[in-house]
């Protein structure tokens, strides 16, 4: 779902950048300087094996051929080339679109998350079904029988690092 965006610029080469950890990244920023000298290497082919599978060598007399490289056509930056949460978060609005993937891909077992958000959005302070969003449970339940008449197995994972903020 990633698709090539150039990175935004927003301020000098000497300006702190936030890094890609929060998202499980590692990468670290790429300094104004590092940026301007990029350079892709020129390939060579192997043997008919790797031109199959792709595979490519680069040597050290290609250095001398090298050509430069635009800056933001780097295929994956983690901090400025993120899908969108809108085009990739569609589980809880269209399950059928991953049910079905799933399904074609043989899985017989589906994991599914619940959203404590969604299920206790408001911290219990009197009786506990004013905290609790029912329509949430309902649909979950109905996601739960689509997973079933997918002719899958449901595996509930009830905590998996999601509480709702004021539990936290």
């Amino acid at each position: 779902f990633a698709s090539e965006t150039p990175p935004e610029t927003s301020g000098s080469a000497e300006e702190p950048q936030t890094s890609a950890a929060g998202d499980g990244g590692s990468q670290q920023p790429v300094s104004g300087e590092a940026k301007k000298s990029l350079k892709k290497k020129k390939n060579v082919k192997i043997s008919m094996e790797a031109m199959i599978r792709g595979f490519q060598k680069f040597t050290e007399e290609d250095a001398e051929e090298e050509e430069e490289v635009p800056i933001g056509s780097q295929n994956v930056s983690a901090w400025h080339n993120v899908p969108h949460p809108e085009e990739r978060l569609r589980f809880w609005s269209d399950p059928d679109t991953e049910l079905n993937l799933a399904k074609n891909t043989g899985i017989s077992v589906f994991r599914m998350g619940v959203d404590w958000s969604r299920i206790m959005p408001k911290e219990p302070t009197g009786a506990l079904n004013e905290a609790v969003n029912f329509a949430a449970l309902e649909r979950y339940k109905w996601i739960i029988h689509r997973v079933r008449s997918y002719g899958m197995k449901v595996m509930l994972t009830l905590f998996h690092h999601s509480l709702p903020p004021w539990a936290g």
